[in-house]
């Protein structure tokens, strides 16, 4: 029915034009079709316009008006006839609102079909509906949770509300300096798909760097693949990104390029509002942090401190009475232990949650550097192969002082109580081994001891800020080593050695 001089004059028309038989079906089109109705036109050959209704592509009111016209032309009475159309992609979402043009394909003098030609009607024709629905659409912008709801509200607002056939949105990539691909006609499918864009080479780029709406003629050979559209429209969205607008026929005017830059303004908006809300609540969280870490604080001080000040105060009266030299071993003890508590707590409230910067660091040559700042005489260490790490070095090394001198505190209060005054295991072992070595699997090391061990009901709670499992322990020293390690983004772990000590794993990766 149709040659190649045809279809030809067909691609030349600026809107989607199509051809349907004299009983109603569908017989040929140009590629604008395939976007007009968002399926692949060459699916919809042969289909009876009845079809296209059924399916929601097309309104049931235009194809009555379309039967009319037809009958109008076969009488010819006229040589076309015009009304207003509506089409849906996809058949779903909202209806777009088309001039259509109907005229008679004729041949040897007969009637072969009807030729209809639909060009995008711009927001000028329907001002007050798009008024309102811009309204409604900045009311639901404004209520984005984060700023990639914002993204894909602007691009439903897009397709929705200015009605054109192509919509998108491009958020910047500061990084790469690109625009990407964010929604497309109002959703997100394929969008991984899509090529992003430079923005200092391209059209899309122009309006972003300018922070000025650019609109295009789109002549044929497009680099930019936009054949289906006959102007495009791209307004920035602020710093943030691109809105894009396709349609057929006539140039974009200026009702319709105002309507595009207030929907862009208000996404732009919504979005800086949606960065702030994120950022408060992180600053929230944050905060939430430091006060659970004052209350660890707060904790420590009111409990840890009150017994070793009673003994001090209890003890210095005692010495005014008597003199005793033992006595004032008791007051110098007790002094010793706030300090070391004070000297604990300050290490905790400095210890940030994020480690900055890292190294390479020999985890062997720490853990040596560390056992020489705290090691007792009767306590040894054996360093085996612990391999390499990326870490800050010096927090590193007070992880391990830290586990040495948990290793030996508890291996002195193995066997009997401490004698307060003199400081001195009073009938338990004095010294302990210590093994420093790398985990089987390859994903970190360990430290392990030969001393008592933490019992299984114990182990969950060691890290604990303020939990200990000796009398005189702070609780504060393994808390410090779990909130560096952590920091690292290492993983902490309690586990029984072989010689039923404690055994500390720290999973690297």
């Amino acid at each position: 029915m149709f040659d190649d001089t045809t279809s030809s004059v067909l691609e030349s028309f600026p809107g989607a034009v199509f051809v349907v038989t004299r009983d109603g079906r569908v017989s040929t089109g140009n590629d604008r079709c395939s976007v007009l109705f968002g399926r692949d036109f060459d699916d919809l050959v042969g289909d009876h316009l009845r079809a296209l209704v059924e399916e929601g592509l097309l309104a049931s009111r235009t194809f009555e008006a379309y039967q009319d016209a037809a009958a109008s032309l076969s009488a010819e009475s006229a040589t076309e006839v015009t009304f207003e159309a509506r089409a849906r992609r996809a058949g779903e979402g909202s209806w777009y609102l088309y001039e259509a043009t109907v005229t008679p394909f004729r041949r040897d003098g007969e009637t072969r079909g009807f030729v209809w030609s639909l060009t995008d009607l711009g927001t000028s024709e329907r001002y007050d509906e798009t008024v309102e629905a811009l309204h409604d659409a900045t009311r639901n912008l404004m209520t984005a949770d984060t700023p990639a709801d914002a993204y894909e509200r602007c691009g439903e607002a897009a397709d929705d509300v200015l009605g054109f056939p192509g919509t998108a949105v491009r958020e910047y990539d500061p990084e790469a300096d690109v625009l990407r691909h964010v929604t497309f006609g109002g959703r997100v499918e394929d969008i991984d798909e899509r090529p992003p864009y430079p923005v200092d080479d391209s059209p899309h780029g122009r309006a972003f760097r300018n922070g000025k709406t650019v609109v295009d003629e789109i002549g044929p050979d497009d680099p930019y693949e936009r054949d289906a559209f006959a102007f495009t429209m791209y307004v920035p969205i602020g710093e943030f990104g691109v809105l894009s607008l396709g349609k057929f026929g006539d140039q974009f005017d200026d009702s319709d390029r105002r309507f595009a830059e207030i929907l862009a303004e208000n996404t732009a908006a919504a979005i800086q509002q949606a960065r702030q809300r994120e950022q408060l609540h992180e600053q929230r969280e944050a905060l939430e942090r430091q006060n659970e870490r004052l209350d660890e604080f707060a904790s420590v001080v009111a409990h840890d401190l009150r017994n070793p000040l009673s003994l001090g105060r209890g003890s210095f009266e005692l010495y005014r009475e008597t003199g005793d030299p033992g006595t004032a071993r008791d007051v110098e003890y007790a002094f010793e232990r706030m300090e070391s508590i004070i000297e604990e707590v300050l290490t905790l409230a400095r210890e940030g949650e994020d480690v900055d910067e890292t190294t390479e660091v020999d985890v062997a040559s720490v853990a040596r550097e560390a056992w020489g700042s705290v090691s007792a005489s009767a306590s040894s260490l054996e360093v085996r192969e612990p391999g390499v790490v990326a870490a800050d070095r010096d927090r590193l090394l007070q992880v391990f002082e830290n586990l040495f001198r948990n290793a030996q505190e508890h291996a002195m209060t193995a066997g009997g109580e401490r004698d307060v005054a003199s400081g001195e295991p009073d009938g338990g072992r004095a010294g302990v081994t210590v093994v420093v070595d790398a985990l089987a699997d390859g994903s970190g090391f360990f430290v392990a001891d030969d001393g008592v061990g933490i019992p299984p009901g114990k182990r969950e709670r060691v890290f604990e800020a303020g939990y200990s499992t000796s009398d005189g322990g702070t609780g504060l020293g393994l808390g410090i080593v779990s909130r560096i390690t952590r920091a690292h983004g290492w993983e902490p772990a309690v586990a029984e050695s072989e010689q039923g000590g404690a055994r500390f794993e720290f999973h690297v990766a």
